[in-house]
């Protein structure tokens, strides 16, 4: 297993450290769990990308799977946001 050392300011670590724990999470977990959505949110965006650079092909399938993407990513973005405001995530936070 490896480790990762990361500098941050008092007051930002001081918030992450409450986010995590209103999670029930420790601050290692909470930060491998949001890199892991940031990570996976970018990998939607450039699959994104790629459907709008398709130049053959049935468009209106581009067109279904680009809406869900990006739907998935507005799922993401406000999950996020609840969480980094130290709410707690509920079941329709990801329901479509």
């Amino acid at each position: 297993m490896k480790r990762l050392i990361v500098y941050l300011k008092d007051a930002q670590y001081e918030d992450w450290k409450r986010i995590a724990e209103s999670r029930g999470q420790s601050l290692s977990e909470f930060v491998k769990e949001t890199m892991w959505r940031v990570l996976y949110t970018a990998s939607l965006e450039d699959r994104i990308s790629k459907l709008e650079m398709k130049e053959d092909g049935d468009f209106a399938e581009v067109d279904y799977e680009l809406k869900m993407l990006w739907e998935a990513i507005g799922k993401v973005n406000k999950a996020l946001k609840k969480l980094n405001k130290g709410e707690i995530l509920e079941e329709h936070d990801f329901l479509y």
